[in-house]
């Protein structure tokens, strides 16, 4: 792949939190932990996406994937806050949790 060092080894990590942009302030250290290990690994962040972020971008040296679990308008489950929280906050998002595993 392209950007990719050939002798590192490649580390996927899979988060339900992850920023939406690049300097978004929801809880960081998935990110933080991914873009410190840059320097020994190539680095694939997969996480959900969520209205207004990019399906795959390439910040600090990762790839970041975010894939589709919902009709796009509402897949708001995890994003602003961890998903405990949001399930809280309106029931309607455990219907959608099935589709996000």
């Amino acid at each position: 792949m392209k950007n990719e060092v050939k002798n590192k080894k490649r580390l996927l990590v899979v988060a339900s939190t992850f920023p939406i942009w690049k300097n978004d302030t929801i809880l960081p250290f998935v990110y933080e932990l991914s873009r410190r290990l840059t320097d020994e690994f190539n680095v694939y962040d997969l996480a959900q996406h969520y209205p207004g972020a990019k399906s795959f971008e390439i910040l600090d040296n990762m790839k970041a994937y975010r894939f589709h679990y919902f009709l796009k308008k509402y897949e708001k489950l995890a994003g602003n806050t961890a998903i405990l929280p949001t399930l809280r906050k309106n029931k309607f998002f455990y219907f959608q949790f099935p589709f996000f595993n």
